[in-house]
Parts: structure tokens; C-alpha cells; sequence
């Protein structure tokens, strides 16, 4: 330890991931309040991971490469057995880390200890005419200008006649063509 420094629990786990075909994980509440007690009792930071479930959709869930005797996917919820649940409901962990966490609020700070914040977002509109040539999903108009980062882009277009279809080589992972 150095007394001088700061200190933080960077990842404290409330939880586990599950994975296709095992059962849930659950940490009990109990214990997660006994070990996030003693770290405050240490005047140390803590950031939980996770506080708020979440869904993992399209490309986003991955598998645990380590599983025996081939990776296992997880699946796409991200609840984590977390304070919040994956729908957003307090759980019996959330009711115990307020009160431990009331303990060590400064009142005159005029903030509420574990006071969620919804947060909303508006999906981005890509412009389609007047594109002569598809833009990658890292260059397109959404997230701020910073591009898609993953999953997939839908372009369309008219063809009046025949002809062969190429790419060029302007594909690079996978293009997926429908017609009619």
C-alpha cells in the first residue's frame, strides 16, 4: 500500500456473464455488500462493473475463448446480475448499496447517491440520394461523424439493365446482394 495515493477498485464484479447453455451466475447481494463495505472502510474508491444490465445486440456478445474443449458463446444479455437490472429494475443489490452508499454521501453535495440518469438516443438518418458511391462504415454521417463500428450497412440502388455484378476487390469482410 502507498498511504499517499489514491485509492480505487477499478472493476469490482457485482456479477458474471453467462454463457449458451449454462445456468445463471448469480453473486449474492449479502456478499457483495460485505466486500463493497470493507473497501469504503478502506476510504477507497469503487467503480462497479457491472451497475446497470444491458443486451448485447447483433455482433456484441463474443464467447469465452478459454472454455473447454471449444469456446462457449455467451449469450446476448449483459445483466450480470447488476444493481439495475438488464430492464432497468432496481434489484435487492441496488437497495443495499444505496444504503451503504447513504452512509458516505455529502449532503451538501445536493446529489442523491445511485440516482439513475435515463439517457435517450435518436437513431441517425443516412442520406440515399444523391450518393453516387457507397461510403465504408467507418466515414458514415452517424455517432457524432465517428462512423459505425460494427454490424452492417444497407445500400440500395435501381439497376435498369443487365450485367454482371463486381466489386472490384471493394469489399473487405462480407456483402450480402438481393435482387428483386
Amino acid at each position: 500500500m502507498e498511504p499517499q495515493k489514491f485509492k480505487m477498485v477499478m472493476e469490482y464484479w457485482s456479477g458474471w456473464f453467462d454463457l449458451w447453455g449454462d445456468l445463471h451466475h448469480v453473486f449474492a447481494a449479502e456478499d457483495m455488500v460485505a466486500i463493497v463495505t470493507e473497501i469504503l472502510k478502506e476510504d477507497a474508491s469503487i467503480n462497479l462493473y457491472m451497475f446497470h444490465g444491458g443486451t448485447n445486440f447483433g455482433f456484441m456478445n463474443g464467447a469465452l475463448a478459454i472454455a473447454t474443449p471449444m469456446p462457449k458463446p455467451m449469450v446476448t444479455s449483459y445483466d450480470y446480475d447488476a444493481p439495475l437490472s438488464e430492464a432497468g429494475d432496481y434489484t435487492t443489490k441496488y437497495t443495499l448499496l444505496r444504503n451503504i452508499l447513504s452512509r458516505y454521501h455529502n449532503a451538501a453535495s445536493g446529489s442523491a447517491a445511485l440516482s439513475p440518469h435515463p439517457h435517450t438516443s435518436e437513431p441517425a438518418l443516412l442520406p440515399t440520394e444523391g450518393v453516387k458511391k457507397p461510403v465504408n462504415m467507418e466515414n458514415l454521417p452517424v455517432n457524432s461523424n465517428n462512423g459505425q463500428s460494427y454490424g452492417y450497412t444497407l445500400y440500395e440502388t435501381t439497376i435498369s439493365s443487365g450485367g454482371l455484378l463486381n466489386s472490384r476487390n471493394n469489399v473487405k469482410d462480407r456483402a450480402l446482394v438481393f435482387v428483386d
